[in-house]
């Protein structure tokens, strides 16, 4: 056999090994019910908005909705829409990282096995989040920004702008990951066409952009304003973000291994694409320090695995004995994660008692598993019969208009646009989103839980609030004006102006 043969019979048995793992562990989140609220809200004719009544962006990745949203409309059902389109994503980022690979008999394996070895990687994969999406669009963008940067043509800076509008349209902060790369194509064509090349490529992002401010009367998701305007010091942040980061290791130890393989190839290297990569990763890095993290282990950190991923890719290992010894240290670190991905299956998740963390990061997957596993749903237990989407079938039933939730994604998905949601962690709704917590409160990244006004449920329907703080009050109608009012008026530009202004 020749070794081009062993070559694609060894890399054919990784994907297939690949696509089993994460067949066997596809699932969907509670957050991700979030954003699909919303595409049932559009394709039913209420518009891209989470409550009915109000133009609210939800979610964080408008790009991942809008394709998610056409394809429901196609199949009239979003659980294995999701998840098969999540799916294909996934595995065709992994074929082109392992064509990208130089060294494709040693190197691209082992790119495989890590992907296959990753926690982080192989939840995300699936889950209902935009995680593939991005995946696969930063592949893309590498694997063509590696080619062409330094001398890039008009049509490659249409399609690498294009593919990095794609990426920043699944997660606007991946500009940091992107930014020196960006800069670097900037900086090589700075001349009229160069310039014109680049606007006509980003423009998906730029009529998102002039899109959400029209509609929706900000520039970014309401659930950015949510997180981070609370109120919380900086330095409480950044010491949640090292908890984050410590805690997502010890889920999944493979993506820091790889993570700081490929800094250390990227700045040791003397290429000066790699070098950016690395810079831009590690941007990345310290940027979701400062945000305090995430609540899911592991999910802030699958972009800066694949972008590790990429610049190993383009080392080469100088003999086989080096291959095997890097692939057992790959499956032996793996496997010391709890609960590896290789012995995932149907009960995945069931014996699970502490699926949240001291430090407020949770193992996503074990703690939905059980409700929204495929595996479940082919063995006949698919009725996400998790108590929040039983709870949103009875309000659905019980004919109440409002109601205030602190975990809104079952729930809302399944009591339908007749229920007016109101969530306390303000992911959904503008002006709880604004309230900052008192001096000293507790909170949990991603959830920070704050006190509805009084006055506010009261008032949720009206044209105007009721809320007993005039101060709020105030503030609550010219959230009212931009984001229910008609769209355009001079009053509500007016309302968007102040409300956009520091």
């Amino acid at each position: 056999m020749s070794i081009h043969v062993r070559t694609t019979v060894l890399l054919t048995a990784g994907l297939l090994l690949l696509a089993c793992v994460l067949v066997l562990s596809a699932w969907l989140c509670d957050d991700a019910y979030i954003t699909f609220r919303t595409i049932e809200n559009l394709v039913t004719g209420h518009g891209a908005r989470w409550n009915v009544i109000e133009r609210v962006q939800s979610y964080t990745h408008p790009l991942w909705m809008l394709i998610l949203a056409g394809l429901r409309a196609m199949t009239g059902e979003i659980y294995y829409t999701s998840i098969i389109t999540s799916l294909v994503l996934s595995l065709g980022a992994a074929l082109l990282m392992v064509r990208s690979a130089v060294d494709r008999g040693r190197v691209a394996p082992l790119l495989i096995l890590a992907l296959v070895m990753s926690r982080s990687f192989v939840d995300y994969s699936t889950s209902g989040l935009e995680n593939p999406l991005t995946h696969l669009l930063l592949v893309l963008f590498l694997r063509r920004w590696w080619i062409s940067h330094r001398a890039p043509a008009d049509t490659d800076l249409r399609l690498l702008w294009a593919l990095a509008a794609g990426v920043l349209l699944c997660r606007l902060d991946l500009i940091l990951l992107l930014g020196p790369l960006l800069g670097s194509l900037f900086w090589s064509r700075r001349d009229k066409a160069g310039l014109r090349a680049a606007v006509v490529g980003a423009s998906p992002l730029i009529a998102w952009e002039v899109f959400s401010v029209i509609y929706y009367g900000v520039p970014f998701p309401n659930t950015a304003y949510a997180k981070l305007g609370a109120g919380i010091p900086w330095f409480d942040y950044v010491k949640q973000g090292g908890m984050y980061l410590g805690d997502s290791t010890l889920f999944d130890p493979v993506i820091a291994l790889v993570i700081v393989a490929g800094l250390v190839a990227g700045y040791g290297s003397r290429r000066r694409g790699d070098l950016l990569v690395a810079v831009g990763t590690t941007l990345y890095l310290l940027y979701v320090v400062r945000i305090g993290g995430d609540f899911m282990a592991g999910r802030f950190l699958t972009a800066p695995l694949v972008a590790a991923l990429m610049i190993l890719g383009r080392r080469t290992l100088s003999s086989l004995r080096y291959a095997l010894t890097a692939a057992l240290v790959i499956v032996a670190v793996g496997l010391w994660a709890p609960r590896p991905v290789l012995l995932s299956g149907p009960d995945f998740g069931l014996d699970v008692e502490k699926a949240v963390g001291d430090h407020g990061i949770a193992d996503e997957r074990a703690f939905y598993y059980p409700t929204t596993g495929l595996l479940r749903a082919q063995r006949g237990a698919y009725h996400i019969d998790h108590p929040w989407a039983m709870n949103g079938r009875r309000a659905q039933r019980s004919g109440r208009p409002v109601v205030s939730k602190r975990t809104i994604g079952f729930f809302g998905f399944f009591a339908g646009p007749g229920v007016h949601v109101i969530d306390r962690f303000g992911l959904s709704d503008p002006l709880v989103a604004r309230i900052q917590l008192p001096a000293g409160s507790e909170w949990r990244i991603g959830h920070i839980l704050r006190d509805i006004p009084a006055g506010y449920m009261e008032s949720a329907l009206w044209a105007s609030s009721a809320v007993v703080d005039p101060e709020l009050a105030a503030f609550d109608d010219k959230l009212r004006l931009v984001t229910r009012g008609p769209l355009f008026t001079s009053a509500r530009w007016r309302a968007i102006v102040e409300l956009n202004t520091p």
